[in-house]
């Protein structure tokens, strides 16, 4: 058994709600957007506990950035996305590959964060992404400024990704 995983388009669930959810914030202020931020985060996780990821931090963060390419038209992903979503990333040489549990546990070594911080953080990258879209733009700088003023994802949150 392997311990790692490829992943595609086809492996994500409720990827269409979480669009219209990112959509319908273009409408919504405060507790409202909370709320849809909520869902999201859920919706993410909901992806990772099915697919059995490991919760390392930087993974779930790749997983979130091939899901908000996931989002965009094809006009857009072709654009800064060649060749797809879920290859290399710009500068990568290989696939992403992502680290499944082991025996239902993450790896001791994994960096794994609070729950809320994981969908927060998920969300966050996902939306950095989706925001290149007309359809999404809107609704996404929205709730990344939320992110942002309610200081629910901080650079101390993150601190390790950049050193």
């Amino acid at each position: 058994m392997t311990n790692t995983t490829t992943l595609s388009g086809k492996d994500i669930h409720d990827l269409a709600l979480i669009e219209q959810a990112v959509m319908d914030c273009e409408t919504l202020e405060g507790d409202d957007l909370m709320a849809r931020l909520d869902v999201i985060g859920g919706l993410l996780q909901d992806n990772v506990v099915r697919l059995q990821l490991d919760e390392e931090i930087n993974h779930l963060f790749t997983f979130a950035r091939c899901i908000g390419c996931e989002a965009l038209s094809m006009a857009i992903r072709e654009k800064y996305y060649s060749p797809d979503c879920w290859g290399a990333a710009p500068r990568r040489r290989y696939q992403p590959n992502f680290l499944l549990k082991i025996n239902g546990s993450n790896r001791t070594s994994s960096i794994v964060y609070p729950l809320k911080k994981q969908k927060d953080g998920m969300a966050m990258i996902m939306l950095e992404h989706m925001k290149w879209d007309p359809r999404y733009t809107i609704g996404a700088k929205k709730l990344l400024h939320y992110i942002d003023e309610n200081k629910l994802w901080t650079m101390a949150d993150g601190e390790h990704l950049f050193a």
